[in-house]
C-alpha cells in the first residue's frame, strides 16, 4: 500500500511540475515566427549585429500592403552617431524592395535610397556605391544582395 501511495505522489508531482500552458504558448509563438508574412501583407522585422565586438547592430521594421513598404531603420553604431529614420517604398512580384530611407544624423537630416531582397526569413540589403555625379550613395545595381539581416520578432 505505501509503494502505490509513493508512486502515486510521484507521479502528481511530475504532472504537477508540467506546465502545459507554457510550452503550448511557446510552441505557438515559435510557430507565428516561422509563419510570419515574408512577402504577404503584414509587419515583418529583422535585425543584424556586427562590426568589431559585435556591437553594431541594423534594425529593420517592414509594414507592408500590397505593393506599399513604410517602416523604420535603425543604424546604431557602437560609440558613433546612429542613424534612425523611416522608409517608405514599394516593393516588386520578385521580393524586390526600393525604398526612400529618410533618418536623422548628427543633427542633420537626409534621405538615402536604399535596396532590399526580402525572403521567407531574412532580409538581404544591396550594398551602396558612391555616385560622383552627384555626389551622394546609390543602390549598386551590379553587386548582389548581402548584408543578411536575420527576422526576428516585430517590437
Amino acid at each position: 500500500m505505501k509503494n502505490h501511495l509513493l508512486l502515486l505522489i510521484a507521479v502528481l508531482s511530475l504532472c504537477a511540475c508540467n506546465d502545459t500552458s507554457r510550452t503550448d504558448a511557446n510552441k505557438d509563438t515559435l510557430q507565428n515566427a516561422r509563419t510570419a508574412p515574408a512577402p504577404g501583407d503584414g509587419s515583418v522585422c529583422f535585425q543584424r549585429i556586427s562590426g568589431s565586438g559585435m556591437r553594431d547592430t541594423t534594425r529593420v521594421r517592414l509594414d507592408m500592403q500590397g505593393s506599399q513598404v513604410t517602416g523604420t531603420m535603425d543604424v546604431i553604431l557602437y560609440e558613433k552617431d546612429s542613424r534612425r529614420g523611416s522608409l517608405s517604398g514599394a516593393r516588386d512580384s520578385d521580393g524586390i524592395i526600393r525604398v526612400a530611407y529618410s533618418f536623422m544624423q548628427e543633427g542633420m537630416q537626409d534621405t538615402l535610397s536604399l535596396e532590399f531582397r526580402l525572403t521567407e526569413d531574412a532580409l538581404l540589403q544591396r550594398p551602396a556605391v558612391y555616385d560622383p555625379v552627384t555626389g551622394r550613395e546609390r543602390p549598386d545595381t551590379a553587386a548582389a544582395f548581402g548584408n543578411k539581416m536575420d527576422k526576428v520578432a516585430c517590437w
